[in-house]
């Protein structure tokens, strides 16, 4: 018998040898773009933040802009609270005029003042993003959004902060 012959029936000799109740099978899965695991770590898609591109453009994520139904046309109305920071969108226009942003799906605020009133205030800089969460609160019937200025995302996502 030669070598081939005597390496093609041993490993035959293998496959007839094995068991197919000591393996569990698992059934199978489909894995694409819809998949809960890869929407979940899409960043874009779970992070709503609020970012201070430069010092005229206030960007909100694409996230919070789906998720908090921000849209163009409408207006955004800041609220400080001594250390915190928290707004509101309505119709009202003495607020700050949602526009259309560059970056995709997402909506921005543009206003130089605005931006040199928070960065003095909260002591960020100018390219920091803020985490956004919804509140309890509400302001003339419309839902209140906390700004985090004190854990920026910068700092979460580098690893320096142990939430």
């Amino acid at each position: 018998m030669s070598q081939k012959n005597k390496t093609t029936h041993a490993l035959l000799k293998k496959v007839n040898d094995i068991n197919p109740s000591d393996y569990v099978t698992k059934p199978m899965q489909i894995i694409n773009k819809k998949h809960a695991d890869i929407s979940f770590f899409k960043r874009s898609e779970q992070t709503c933040y609020i970012y201070f591109e430069n010092e005229r453009e206030i960007h909100f994520s694409s996230a919070a802009t789906k998720e908090f139904n921000l849209r163009i046309g409408m207006f955004v109305h800041f609220i400080n609270e001594e250390d915190f920071w928290y707004f509101t969108v309505n119709k009202d226009e003495d607020g700050f005029f949602l526009q259309e942003s560059n970056r995709r799906h997402a909506v921005a605020i543009y206003n130089s003042s605005l931006i040199k009133m928070f960065t003095n205030a909260t002591r960020c800089s100018i390219g920091t993003k803020f985490l956004i969460t919804k509140t309890k609160m509400e302001y003339f019937g419309k839902d209140v959004y906390k700004i985090d200025i004190h854990h920026p995302l910068e700092q979460i996502k580098r690893g320096q902060l142990k939430l």
